[in-house]
């Protein structure tokens, strides 16, 4: 049985627990003990985050951002367009690179303890101190952080629309990709139930990420986009090894249950730091990260934290995403509006939550407008 007592118990050492911590460790003026809970046994590259940068931007990462591109490209079967930007950079972070920063930081700072292994069953507030338990760990805290994302089967239930995805990272035999352009959304098509199209990642002329992805108010495990990758890497007629592969299933637009007033701070999904149009989230828990060490050193923890200040980018994103719900046949046509009218820079902002009124005007300005407009009004 582990047994833990520390000021601040962090549970979920993933993309958001992580952030917290590594930010914590830079701040040396504080002086709470933290530990960190994950469940997992090891960290392997089991993810890939992108996120659109400004050069200027205020940014703890800029180090282990392995590729970045200016460009990025959406098409259908009959149509294509290219995005270029020359303020922003849609940038590239393995997650194995970022899982052995952070948890170096961890080390390095004896005020922190990451433990692995542990998985929490139960949490209690009794008094001023949370009780923490799990299958072989009894804790307490003063102060509760949960960055776990939902169960499966909370999310299905949650979720307002789902993004499947299923890719694999390869190299091949001779020079084939395009390295300075994303393939941000390629051959965009729906049917009626499901928007579907693929991702592409090229991180030198023989190596690139290639995802096929799904849009979908429907749940539809990962894996029944295998036949179509395997088929679309088939007719690329090139010899190819495979070195690595990822999927998963990203809600888009969480309907949260009822939470909780006993002072647990929520972050990760729990606490919206994916964006709801999109999924992107890394950007989002950087900064939420950077919100709640201020916090830490300035010792107002206690006071209760809401969401962060994403709230009329997320009107914007909800109203997407009520669009897609209705009108899921529709995605194609919204999304190639999108990379036709809309100007790169005011895309990226809006992607990374940096939008200014006169970009959600070119926003809006760029979609098709009848559906838009019944789901504001619904």
């Amino acid at each position: 049985m582990r047994k833990i007592e520390c000021d601040v118990l962090i549970i979920g050492g993933g993309c958001a627990g992580l952030s917290l911590a590594y930010e914590y460790a830079q701040m040396k003026k504080a002086g709470l003990s933290v530990c960190i809970l994950e469940k997992r046994e090891n960290y392997h590259d089991d993810k890939t985050w992108c996120f659109w940068l400004d050069h200027q931007q205020d940014f703890s990462h800029r180090d282990i951002i392995l590729n970045s591109w200016k460009a990025w490209r959406f098409s259908s079967k009959e149509q294509s367009y290219i995005h270029r930007s020359e303020h922003f950079a849609y940038c590239h972070i393995a997650s194995l690179a970022f899982y052995k920063k952070t948890t170096q930081a961890i080390e390095d700072d004896p005020r922190q303890t990451l433990v692995l292994g542990q998985v929490v069953s139960k949490i209690e507030k009794n008094g001023k101190y949370f009780n923490v338990e799990g299958p072989n760990l009894s804790a307490r805290a003063t102060h509760v952080i949960d960055t776990r994302a939902y169960e499966p089967d909370e999310l299905i239930q949650y979720t307002q629309i789902f993004q499947g995805f299923s890719g694999v990272e390869i190299e091949t035999e001779d020079d084939f990709f395009d390295s300075d352009l994303v393939g941000l959304m390629d051959d965009i098509k729906g049917n009626g139930k499901i928007c579907q199209f693929r991702y592409l990642l090229p991180f030198t002329k023989r190596h690139a990420l290639i995802e096929l992805t799904s849009f979908s108010n429907a749940y539809y495990p990962p894996s029944d986009l295998d036949v179509s990758l395997q088929y679309y890497l088939d007719s690329l007629k090139v010899s190819y090894k495979i070195i690595r592969e990822e999927q998963g299933v990203l809600p888009m637009g969480i309907n949260h249950p009822p939470r909780s007033e006993d002072g647990i701070i929520l972050g990760g999904m729990k606490n919206d730091n994916l964006k709801p149009s999109s999924g992107y989230g890394f950007l989002r828990s950087q900064i939420w990260a950077k919100l709640i060490v201020t916090k830490f050193c300035n010792d107002t923890l206690d006071i209760k934290l809401g969401k962060a200040g994403h709230y009329i980018p997320d009107f914007f994103d909800h109203t997407f995403l009520r669009v897609l719900d209705n009108n899921i046949d529709l995605a194609e046509d919204i999304f190639m509006s999108i990379g036709k009218n809309m100007r790169p820079d005011s895309f990226a902002k809006f992607m990374s939550d940096k939008a200014q009124v006169h970009d959600f005007m070119r926003l809006i300005a760029a979609v098709p407008k009848q559906p838009f407009i019944k789901a504001v009004l619904s």
